[in-house]
């Protein structure tokens, strides 16, 4: 599994298809912006919750598990293999 927290592009805007971006997306439809708002502090406010939640992610890798079921009842539990960009922050 590959996730990325995203980064904030040259042109303001959050890597499309990241954490932060998608974050960003939740936020405006519960909260849209205000008419003369400025999105940057909310960008960076989802790039951060982004970075520190998959911070948390990857310092506890080893405490994610998957269940596989498998045909007759019988279930597999492993751990989940996770590969985790912070775009640039550690």
């Amino acid at each position: 599994m590959n996730l990325s927290a995203g980064k904030l592009e040259n042109n303001g805007t959050l890597t499309s298809g990241s954490m932060s971006a998608e974050i960003e997306r939740a936020l405006s439809d519960l909260v849209p912006l205000g008419p003369n708002e400025d999105p940057m502090g909310r960008r960076k406010l989802c790039l951060a919750i982004a970075r520190g939640t998959l911070k948390h992610f990857k310092d506890r890798f080893g405490t994610v598990q998957v269940n596989v079921q498998f045909g007759g009842g019988a279930t597999l539990q492993m751990s989940a293999q996770i590969n985790v960009d912070l775009g640039g922050w550690s």
